[in-house]
Protein backbone atom coordinates (compact mmCIF):
# COMPACT_ATOMS: atom_id res chain seq x y z
CA UNK A 1 0.00 0.00 0.00
CA UNK A 2 1.28 3.59 -0.12
CA UNK A 3 2.78 6.22 -3.19
CA UNK A 4 5.21 4.24 -5.77
CA UNK A 5 7.97 4.78 -3.58
CA UNK A 6 7.13 1.77 -1.26
CA UNK A 7 6.37 -0.29 -4.22
CA UNK A 8 9.66 0.79 -5.59
CA UNK A 9 11.31 0.26 -2.36
CA UNK A 10 9.56 -3.12 -1.40
CA UNK A 11 11.70 -4.46 -5.16
CA UNK A 12 14.94 -3.07 -3.70
CA UNK A 13 14.97 -4.14 -0.58
CA UNK A 14 12.20 -6.44 0.57
CA UNK A 15 12.04 -9.08 -2.50
CA UNK A 16 15.60 -9.83 -2.87
CA UNK A 17 16.10 -10.67 1.01
CA UNK A 18 12.84 -12.84 0.40
CA UNK A 19 14.36 -14.25 -2.48
CA UNK A 20 17.54 -15.34 -0.34
CA UNK A 21 15.14 -16.22 3.00
CA UNK A 22 14.52 -19.66 1.74
CA UNK A 23 11.02 -19.13 1.15
CA UNK A 24 9.11 -21.70 -0.87
CA UNK A 25 6.70 -18.55 -2.18
CA UNK A 26 6.66 -15.27 -2.62
CA UNK A 27 3.86 -13.13 -3.23
CA UNK A 28 3.89 -9.35 -3.61
CA UNK A 29 1.15 -6.71 -4.49
CA UNK A 30 0.80 -3.34 -4.60
CA UNK A 31 -2.59 -1.38 -4.26
CA UNK A 32 -1.64 2.34 -3.57
CA UNK A 33 -5.07 3.32 -2.19
CA UNK A 34 -5.78 -0.21 -0.32
CA UNK A 35 -4.81 -0.78 3.29
CA UNK A 36 -1.96 -2.50 4.99
CA UNK A 37 -4.09 -4.98 6.42
CA UNK A 38 -6.39 -5.33 2.58
CA UNK A 39 -3.08 -6.06 1.23
CA UNK A 40 -2.00 -8.22 3.60
CA UNK A 41 -5.15 -10.32 4.19
CA UNK A 42 -5.44 -10.94 0.51
CA UNK A 43 -1.44 -11.95 -0.27
CA UNK A 44 -2.08 -14.36 2.87
CA UNK A 45 -5.21 -16.16 1.40
CA UNK A 46 -3.69 -16.81 -1.90
CA UNK A 47 -0.48 -18.22 -0.01
CA UNK A 48 -0.35 -21.91 -0.49
CA UNK A 49 1.95 -22.48 2.66
CA UNK A 50 1.25 -23.63 5.77
CA UNK A 51 2.95 -20.83 7.19
CA UNK A 52 3.31 -17.16 6.92
CA UNK A 53 6.10 -14.51 6.99
CA UNK A 54 5.20 -11.24 6.49
CA UNK A 55 7.86 -8.44 5.63
CA UNK A 56 7.61 -4.32 5.19
CA UNK A 57 8.52 -2.91 2.21
CA UNK A 58 11.43 -1.30 3.57
CA UNK A 59 13.06 -4.17 5.63
CA UNK A 60 14.56 -7.57 5.13
CA UNK A 61 14.68 -11.17 6.12
CA UNK A 62 18.12 -12.59 7.17
CA UNK A 63 19.44 -14.83 4.36
CA UNK A 64 18.14 -18.83 5.28
CA UNK A 65 15.55 -16.29 7.26
CA UNK A 66 12.39 -19.21 6.28
CA UNK A 67 14.73 -22.11 5.50
CA UNK A 68 15.35 -21.61 9.32
CA UNK A 69 12.19 -21.70 10.34
CA UNK A 70 10.71 -24.81 8.45
CA UNK A 71 13.71 -27.17 10.01
CA UNK A 72 12.57 -26.21 13.43
CA UNK A 73 9.26 -27.93 12.29
CA UNK A 74 7.03 -25.39 14.78
CA UNK A 75 3.83 -27.13 14.89
CA UNK A 76 1.40 -24.32 15.07
CA UNK A 77 3.90 -21.96 17.13
CA UNK A 78 4.07 -18.34 16.51
CA UNK A 79 7.83 -18.32 15.75
CA UNK A 80 9.43 -14.64 17.00
CA UNK A 81 12.89 -14.15 15.48
CA UNK A 82 15.18 -11.97 16.39
CA UNK A 83 15.43 -7.77 15.27
CA UNK A 84 18.15 -6.02 13.97
CA UNK A 85 16.79 -2.03 13.41
CA UNK A 86 19.08 -0.30 11.18
CA UNK A 87 18.99 3.28 11.26
CA UNK A 88 21.39 4.32 8.36
CA UNK A 89 24.98 2.97 8.85
CA UNK A 90 24.62 2.33 12.31
CA UNK A 91 23.50 -1.34 12.68
CA UNK A 92 21.88 -2.36 15.86
CA UNK A 93 22.98 -6.23 16.87
CA UNK A 94 19.87 -8.79 16.71
CA UNK A 95 18.35 -8.94 19.83
CA UNK A 96 14.73 -10.63 20.81
CA UNK A 97 13.03 -7.62 21.95
CA UNK A 98 11.94 -7.34 25.80
CA UNK A 99 9.25 -9.55 26.32
CA UNK A 100 6.16 -8.23 28.20
CA UNK A 101 2.37 -9.06 28.97
CA UNK A 102 1.11 -9.05 25.12
CA UNK A 103 -1.80 -6.94 26.33
CA UNK A 104 0.12 -4.52 27.59
CA UNK A 105 3.29 -4.10 24.80
CA UNK A 106 4.02 -5.85 21.32
CA UNK A 107 7.12 -7.48 21.92
CA UNK A 108 7.18 -9.18 17.98
CA UNK A 109 7.41 -8.16 14.80
CA UNK A 110 5.69 -8.17 11.93
CA UNK A 111 8.12 -10.68 10.25
CA UNK A 112 6.93 -13.53 12.78
CA UNK A 113 6.16 -16.80 11.38
CA UNK A 114 2.41 -17.75 11.62
CA UNK A 115 0.47 -20.78 10.76
CA UNK A 116 -2.21 -19.47 8.03
CA UNK A 117 -4.90 -21.91 9.59
CA UNK A 118 -4.61 -19.88 12.37
CA UNK A 119 -4.49 -16.73 11.04
CA UNK A 120 -7.90 -17.60 9.04
CA UNK A 121 -9.28 -18.89 12.19
CA UNK A 122 -9.12 -15.50 13.93
CA UNK A 123 -10.16 -13.39 10.78
CA UNK A 124 -6.78 -12.27 10.05
CA UNK A 125 -5.39 -8.53 9.61
CA UNK A 126 -7.73 -5.76 10.98
CA UNK A 127 -7.28 -1.98 9.83
CA UNK A 128 -7.85 -0.30 12.79
CA UNK A 129 -8.25 3.58 13.24
CA UNK A 130 -6.29 6.19 14.40
CA UNK A 131 -3.64 7.75 14.81
CA UNK A 132 0.11 7.21 16.47
CA UNK A 133 0.32 3.89 18.18
CA UNK A 134 -3.10 2.65 17.54
CA UNK A 135 -2.61 3.09 13.71
CA UNK A 136 0.46 1.19 13.90
CA UNK A 137 -0.47 -1.86 16.21
CA UNK A 138 -2.39 -4.40 13.24
CA UNK A 139 0.60 -6.33 14.10
CA UNK A 140 -0.28 -6.62 17.77
CA UNK A 141 -3.60 -6.94 17.07
CA UNK A 142 -3.44 -10.01 15.19
CA UNK A 143 -0.71 -11.92 17.69
CA UNK A 144 -2.93 -11.26 20.69
CA UNK A 145 -6.11 -12.87 19.01
CA UNK A 146 -4.12 -15.17 18.31
CA UNK A 147 -2.18 -16.00 21.15
CA UNK A 148 -5.95 -16.07 22.96
CA UNK A 149 -7.13 -18.56 19.92
CA UNK A 150 -4.48 -20.76 21.36
CA UNK A 151 -1.12 -20.42 19.44
CA UNK A 152 1.77 -20.87 21.63
CA UNK A 153 5.26 -18.92 21.13
CA UNK A 154 8.59 -19.36 20.23
CA UNK A 155 11.66 -18.04 20.01
CA UNK A 156 14.42 -18.50 17.03
CA UNK A 157 17.72 -17.16 17.13
CA UNK A 158 18.61 -18.00 13.80
CA UNK A 159 15.55 -15.87 12.07
CA UNK A 160 16.55 -12.17 12.02
CA UNK A 161 14.26 -9.53 10.55
CA UNK A 162 16.36 -6.62 9.87
CA UNK A 163 14.05 -3.18 10.26
CA UNK A 164 15.67 -0.58 8.82
CA UNK A 165 14.29 2.63 10.68
CA UNK A 166 15.66 5.34 8.21
CA UNK A 167 13.21 6.35 5.95
CA UNK A 168 10.31 8.68 7.63
CA UNK A 169 6.82 7.13 6.82
CA UNK A 170 2.94 7.91 7.36
CA UNK A 171 2.85 4.26 7.88
CA UNK A 172 5.13 3.80 10.78
CA UNK A 173 5.37 5.46 14.18
CA UNK A 174 7.88 7.62 15.44
CA UNK A 175 8.53 5.44 18.36
CA UNK A 176 9.81 2.61 16.00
Amino acid sequence: HGDDSWRRLARERALPSAAKSGADEILIDHQPDATRAHVRNELTRDAAGDYVVTLDADDELSEGYCDAIRAMDPCGALVVPRVQYIRGRLEGIPRFLPIRDITEDNWMVVGTAFPRENFLRVGGWRTLTGTGVLNEADDWDLWARMINAGCCITYFEAAVYRAFTDRPSRHRSSGR
